[in-house]
């Protein structure tokens, strides 16, 4: 016993003396994930650009103590790091840092730099750093905005550090804004290429939080991370022999525990999934269960029930594909077998639990077919892949700004790309609790779940917010903890924010994006002291790995900044392809600088920081005698011309067929006025003659999708139906 408490003694002091004096590097490293409380798997790419005896500067995204001593261990030389210390350091700490040869320099001082080994600095001072005559070697880093749990186990996270070939000559603004841009998508691609499988994240997810409250849906339900695996686990080899011929299943499910367990099942199996809009024709329904091949449709017989007396039948659309009811499923898992399960949850590692039950897949695996909203018409099988959801995922919750005390209202249906992705998928991969209702426009039940289970971050449309904004059932201290509300599929009008404001004292951020970009592209963020990050008006700056850039829709040239044109995005985050379509894959897509841009239809423009305006869609245009006209502005122009409450005005402006013009424009509106009384009113102002409509009709409401989005399609079939009962 005296001799190995003797080698126990000496091995401690060896490696107390080893931690001071021959490896204050690695120390480091391993004090600060012990601090954080994060173990990081780190990964470099092209370390070949950083010199190993010669004086540079690394200008990155980000800057930290941390990333100081990663590069120390790259470079083989002395490192400083311009940065500034909120409190003083330990003495320990400060003696590790000398000992690595670490220093630490105000920017005050950045000028005075002794010019020996690497200095590291953020990119913002780069006019700064071009003084100095040194190279400048861009560093982009991707993976420490992870959310860290103060309480449980941190799921051990990737962090990736890429580094680019030196910049040769001195940038303006705009030039050097591109070329890090392009910089980080390159970076956030190798990044996400890093991760695996959906199903192989929330695993390890799920045995983290271990018995910490994840799901919880209005009809009572509350499942811990622990209860939610064990059910799926057991579920998907329920399933498993059903459906083993078959690549692709149907779900059609709202918000709600069981949609996140047939999602997260499907996935388990190496299934593509194929969340089913059940607000849409049977038309439509029948072209995504075609198109996708569809055989097994997962759904719940409570849930079609209440579709029934909302007036969605689907039993026809459904009687060709087999029927899986949760509900029997359920029943066939008996209470022994889910113990068994229990068991095997609590006594294997996430890793022994992903080789016995996870299908591996590559991320370039299709992992959903999103239908489109086919608001302009037929609806487009959107395919994304496992690496498309996880970059966004990652990129959305950078965004969205999301804390281990967070907690998610998922209202958005699954078959919305921003309800799959943003407030399903997020919650359940990053562990944040999530609170689902199947209606998201019971304003009443809402407020009760959000009143119980104290939400933080809301994700809605602007129909939405109005309605919440106008319903005497929702009172305004049960959104009280609300601390960050987001607009996304439409355009959020500006009397909607207000209302919702003036309500709730919550001030909206309106988003953009579209289902072939995952859905999220940009947000507008809360101010802080320094900066402005909140811009009425426009959508946001694009999310970290992604760029818009404005293109002249024909000669694909990228335009001016304040130039308007057709927004295109680039990253991580675009679709994989239209099922069945390459033609219109190719027509929406295109390769520049070794990244896929998506063109998204839309018209807008960029100011210098880089946020976007959304002017129209290319679409949504009239060509009358030759001449383009908005059918936005036409909406505005009458909107502005009548000075009527906006809490009560829906005007549509729709473009039909017309033999002598090319087109005609009709105005579909729900003001309580005459048609013939509006016609004059607006005959006789002062608005432009090209922008007048030829046609008015009162409606009860403008056609909406179950998204909340105006249905383009269904509006224009309204239109020429009641200008064929004109004439």
């Amino acid at each position: 016993m005296t001799l190995l408490f003797t080698i126990l003694i000496l091995v401690i002091v060896f490696l107390i003396i080893g931690s001071l004096f021959l490896w204050p590097t690695r120390t480091l490293i391993f004090a600060m994930q012990i601090k954080e409380r994060q173990r990081y798997m780190c990964n470099f790419y092209h370390v070949n650009y950083i010199p190993m005896f010669k004086p540079a500067v690394v200008i990155s995204n980000k800057i930290n103590l941390f990333l100081a001593v990663l590069l120390r261990q790259i470079a083989k030389q002395k490192v400083t790091v311009i940065m500034e210390c909120k409190k003083p350091l330990s003495r320990y700490l400060n003696y590790l840092l000398q000992r690595a040869g670490i220093e630490i320099l105000s920017q005050e001082f950045l000028p005075s730099w002794s010019n020996e080994g690497i200095l590291l600095v953020h990119q913002s001072l780069y006019k700064e750093a071009i003084k100095l005559n040194n190279e400048i070697i861009p560093m982009q880093v991707c993976g420490f905005e992870c959310i860290k749990y103060t309480s449980g186990k941190n799921v051990p996270q990737w962090l990736h550090l890429s580094f680019f070939e030196a910049i040769g000559i001195d940038l303006d603004d705009k030039a050097l804004s591109d070329l890090l841009g392009v910089k980080n998508i390159y970076a956030w691609d190798r990044y996400i290429a890093l991760m695996p499988s959906i199903p192989e994240v929330w695993v390890k997810q799920a045995k983290a939080r271990k018995g910490k409250k994840v799901i919880a849906d209005s009809t009572g339900v509350e499942l811990s991370s622990e209860k939610l695996l064990v059910a799926t686990l057991a579920l998907s080899q329920l399933l498993e022999s059903q459906l083993r011929e078959q690549d692709t299943v149907g779900i059609c499910l709202p918000p709600s525990v069981g949609g996140s367990m047939a999602m997260m099942c499907l996935m388990v199996l190496g299934k593509t999934i194929v969340n089913l809009n059940y607000t849409a024709s049977q038309k439509a329904l029948d072209a995504a269960i075609n198109e996708s091949g569809i055989k097994t449709i997962i759904t719940s017989g409570r849930f079609i029930e209440q579709l029934k007396k909302k007036g969605f039948h689907l039993e026809e659309v459904f009687s060709q594909s087999n029927i899986i009811l949760l509900e029997d499923a359920r029943q066939q898992l008996s209470k022994l077998t889910l113990f068994k399960y229990l068991l095997k949850v609590k006594l294997s590692s996430a890793d022994g639990l992903i080789r016995r039950y996870v299908k591996s897949v590559s991320t370039d695996h299709t992992a959903a077919i999103l239908f489109s909203s086919g608001s302009e018409g037929k609806p487009k099988g959107v395919m994304l892949s496992h690496k498309n959801i996880l970059g966004n995922i990652k990129q959305s919750m950078i965004i969205l700004g999301a804390k281990s005390n967070d907690s998610i209202l998922s209202i958005l249906p699954i078959f919305h790309a921003f309800g799959m992705t943003a407030t399903t998928l997020l919650p359940l991969l990053e562990g944040v609790f999530m609170v689902c209702h199947p209606d998201p426009t019971d304003a009443a039940m809402l407020g009760i779940l959000a009143e119980k289970y104290k939400p933080t971050i809301l994700c809605g449309t602007s129909t939405f917010f109005r309605m919440y904004s106008r319903s005497r059932q929702l009172q305004s201290e049960q959104f009280a903890s609300l601390n960050f509300v987001v607009a996304g599929a439409e355009k959020l009008l500006p009397e909607v924010r207000t209302m919702f404001e003036k309500k709730f004292n919550k001030v909206i951020y309106e988003g953009y994006g579209t289902t072939e970009l995952s859905p999220v592209a940009s947000v507008n963020q809360p101010d802080t002291k320094d900066k402005i990050h909140n811009k009425i008006g426009t959508v946001g700056s694009a999310v970290p790995g992604g760029r818009f850039m404005i293109i002249d829709p024909e000669s694909k040239k990228e335009l001016p900044i304040g130039e308007a044109g057709m927004i295109t995005f680039g990253g991580v985050n675009v679709m994989k392809g239209y099922l069945h379509d390459p033609e219109k894959t190719n027509e929406v897509i295109f390769k520049r600088d070794r990244i896929r841009w998506y063109q998204t239809g839309d018209k807008g423009s960029l100011d210098e920081d880089g946020y976007l305006t959304i002017l129209d869609r290319y679409s949504r245009f009239a060509k009358l005698a030759g001449e383009m006209v908005s059918l936005s502005v036409v909406e505005s122009e009458i909107i502005s011309l009548l000075g009527v409450d906006d809490e009560e005005t829906e005007v549509l402006a729709v473009a039909t067929p017309d033999s002598k013009k090319g087109e005609q424009i009709s105005l579909l509106y729900t003001m309580d006025m005459d048609a013939d009384e509006l016609k004059t009113k607006v005959k006789s102002s002062n608005i432009n003659n090209l922008l007048k409509p030829q046609h008015y009709f009162k409606v009860d409401e403008i056609p909406k999708l179950g998204s909340g989005k105006t249905d383009f399609a269904a509006a224009k079939k309204q239109t020429l139906a009641l200008l064929e009962k004109q004439h």
